[in-house]
């Protein structure tokens, strides 16, 4: 883990990334761990998908051939085990699509804006 010495951190705002780091580990580790409990079967092309998504990040990074690796299994894992999660919940009707907007239409509304053009 390094944080860009660019950035500049106050001692405040490194604490705050920290932890915030951490907690994203733990959530991470749950995620993997319940994917690994459900036996779900990572199969390699699913890690070339990881791989192919990661393509641009990878070399930044300056890992391992093997910490290479174990992140794409990693994200991978928590890739999978999110599909699975997703897979499991029920779709809504139309009615209850319509229910919830209703019930939330507070935030979709915007202000009125008018444009002007400069003319002359």
């Amino acid at each position: 883990m390094k944080l860009s010495e660019e950035l500049n951190p106050t001692p405040a705002q490194y604490q705050q990334f920290i932890e915030a780091w951490q907690r994203q580990q733990v959530i991470e580790e749950a995620v993997a761990q319940a994917a690994l409990e459900h036996a779900l079967n990572i199969e390699p092309q699913s890690v070339e998908v990881t791989r192919q998504a990661l393509a641009a990040e990878l070399p930044e990074l300056e890992l391992t051939a093997t910490e290479t690796e174990e992140l794409l299994l990693h994200q991978t894992l928590l890739r999978e085990q999110l599909n699975w999660v997703q897979q499991q919940a029920p779709l809504p009707d139309d009615a209850q699509v319509e229910a919830w907007y209703r019930g939330h239409a507070q935030h979709f509304v915007r202000p009125e804006q008018r444009y002007t053009a400069i003319c002359c």
